[in-house]
């Protein structure tokens, strides 16, 4: 795989859930179908920030490691759930900045104060594009109390905004099985897919959860988890109780 090549892969992997779940298997194993050592150095580096940037999109945090792999870019070209940022501010507080733009981008102002991120040049930025004034006012006066002075540079490029509108909105719910009504609705009027709008939010969490996690979900959720999942995966289920005991 080429230079080329790559950045068609991580331009698909950020914008569609089942390439990036392939890509997941497919660097991991022994005689995979592409070769990626031919180009970059830095392309499995570059695939795996892309993979875990479409799972942080899609709300799945599960395994995902400190300081390794972190992407940048969290915030496009899908829309994270708030949910998913506090749990990901506990599990890689190196990443705070990007997931304080995000809350700016998306005015998730109750989790960008319970994240507080340290001002910098990048979320100042965010914020001078933001309809809600409170986080330019909030960065700059934390920013004058820690002696930092914040340039007028930072988020300047367009295609670092969100996208707009919110083609495909994220779930926080991970289901057990994908049902019909899960996966597509009836519309009374036209639409593309043969009279069926097609709902991908919670195939696209479902595809990331391990069979353990989904079984728990059906035993312990009654089917249906809100949420990130990250306390359900240390939740023992009866069975393991009978083995292992509480």
């Amino acid at each position: 795989m080429d230079e080329v090549e790559l950045i068609c892969v991580l331009r698909g992997i950020r914008h569609h859930t089942m390439f990036a779940r392939w890509w997941a298997t497919e660097i991991l194993r022994e005689n995979p179908f592409v070769d990626i050592s031919l180009g970059s150095p830095e392309a499995e580096g570059h695939i795996r920030r892309a993979i875990n940037a479409r799972r942080i999109m899609n709300g799945d945090i599960i395994g995902l490691e400190k300081d390794v792999h972190l992407p940048w870019m969290i915030w496009r070209p899908l829309r994270p759930s708030p949910n998913t940022l506090l749990s990901l501010a506990k599990i890689c507080p190196s990443m705070k900045e990007q997931i304080g733009i995000a809350c700016i981008f998306e005015n998730y102002q109750r989790e960008y104060d319970m994240i507080k991120p340290f001002p910098t040049d990048d979320l100042y930025g965010a914020a001078k594009h933001s309809t809600n004034k409170y986080y330019l006012l909030d960065l700059k006066e934390r920013a004058e109390k820690e002696g930092f002075k914040i340039h007028s540079g930072g988020m300047t490029t367009d295609s670092m905004f969100p996208t707009q509108p919110d083609a495909e909105p994220t779930k926080d719910t991970l289901k057990s099985r994908l049902e019909e009504l899960a996966v597509q609705r009836p519309l009374e009027e036209y639409y593309f897919y043969d009279d069926y709008q097609v709902i991908v939010n919670h195939t696209e969490r479902h595809v990331w959860a391990s069979k353990e996690l989904l079984h728990k979900v059906e035993i312990l959720g009654s089917g249906e988890w809100w949420g990130d999942a990250l306390d359900l995966e240390m939740e023992p289920t009866p069975e393991e109780e009978s083995i292992f005991g509480p």
